[in-house]
């Protein structure tokens, strides 16, 4: 039971972090500062409260008593880069990718390693922060990740985990579902530069004057894509 709640809570986590660079990509190509701006003052409070108060707080005590602690022992590292990355929004793309390699990587290695039953340490530490607080951070993710990924001009599409080959295929799916004047924020590894010239020669309804593009990490770019 302890992994299956850790790992429900990893799922979360990783969609607080996604709503982040969705977020922060839109406020780039969209001047959409509002939506940004709300989410980050959320996004502080559940770091703080969700993310270290409770969920890293649990790993840390079953690390203890299992005598497993690797990758767990990141945790100073990434709370110190959050708290960074708070007053200086051009870490943003690099947090993103170092905290969700983070998770990744406690799924797949940590939790697959570590034996024994802990779900007493689960238990008490949400007594600790109250399972009304819990619930309640969880569902306002929740409601921040539908919202971001579609609004009333645009909608987003992360292409990051998509096998390259279905990439183009993905992106004029999406492209033909918009309706005029509505346009995609687009997340790729590199600038869409490809992409872009093959709108250009194929579709008159992409809005070339509209396009912009920004590099977010080493291998994070937003881009706009609109229709005419």
């Amino acid at each position: 039971m302890w992994k299956e709640n850790l790992k429900e809570e990893h799922e979360v986590i990783e969609k607080s972090i996604k709503v982040l660079l969705y977020s922060f990509g839109i406020k780039k190509v969209l001047n959409r500062n509002e939506i940004f701006n709300d989410y980050l003052i959320f996004f502080r409070d559940f770091f703080v409260r969700f993310v270290i108060s409770c969920h890293n707080k649990k790993e840390e005590l079953i690390a203890e008593k299992s005598g497993f602690n690797d990758i767990v022992n990141e945790h100073p590292e990434l709370r110190e880069l959050a708290f960074r990355m708070f007053s200086d929004e051009t870490l943003i793309g690099k947090f993103v990718l170092i905290f969700l390699d983070h998770i990744y990587r406690e799924n797949d290695v940590w939790l697959k390693n570590v034996e024994g039953t802990y779900d007493y340490i689960v238990d008490r530490v949400e007594e600790e922060v109250s399972e009304k607080v819990h619930k309640e951070m969880v569902k306002k993710v929740l409601d921040y990740y539908n919202n971001v990924m579609v609004g009333d001009d645009f909608i987003v599409v992360d292409v990051l985990g998509v096998i390259p080959y279905k990439r183009h295929e993905t992106i004029f799916n999406k492209f033909n579902e918009l309706l005029s004047g509505s346009s995609i924020v687009l997340f790729n590894d590199h600038e869409p530069k490809p992409l872009y010239y093959e709108l250009v020669a194929e579709r008159p309804d992409f809005d070339v004057s509209a396009y912009v593009s920004f590099q977010l990490s080493d291998i994070i770019w937003v881009s706009r894509l609109r229709k005419r």
